[in-house]
């Protein structure tokens, strides 16, 4: 069997590059609730655990053990890039708030898969739906 391309892992984690490396000045103004940047690190590492395992199947302990590694290396890389970033900074905090995130995403990662599985699926039948029904209109009109 041939290994796909883990596309929803890439893109969550492309997302979160983004979104963490944007220049302050970029950023919008937040709604003016104390911790709520914590509450966006949250929510962006617990779509990393779901997307990762829908890619990778983290049923076992060995794999559950190397996601949450690899998430708190993907978590510290990116602290440690808006260093470099003009008006962010780099915060424990923000670490924490990941890997709660992740941790949470972790714990209901087969209903938030599952639930991701359908929008992927439903989107990918409406598609080859749409597909058929035009040819067939084609060759009617013929």
């Amino acid at each position: 069997m041939a290994k796909r391309f883990p596309f929803p892992t890439a893109a969550t984690a492309a997302l979160i590059l983004v979104a963490v490396l944007l220049p302050g000045s970029a950023l919008p103004d937040g709604p003016g609730i104390p911790g709520f940047d914590k509450l966006v690190h949250a929510l962006l590492f617990i779509t990393l655990a779901a997307a990762a395992h829908l890619d990778f199947g983290l049923d076992g302990p060995r794999r559950v053990a190397f996601a949450l590694v690899a998430a708190l290396a993907f978590s510290a890389l990116t602290e440690a890039l808006q260093i470099a970033v003009d008006g962010r900074s780099s915060e424990l905090a923000d670490m924490l708030a990941d890997m709660g995130g992740f941790a949470v995403g972790l714990a209901a990662r087969r209903p938030l898969a599952g639930a991701a599985r359908k929008v992927v699926l439903t989107a990918g039948s409406a598609g080859r739906y749409s597909r058929r029904r035009r040819s067939s209109t084609r060759r009617s009109d013929r």
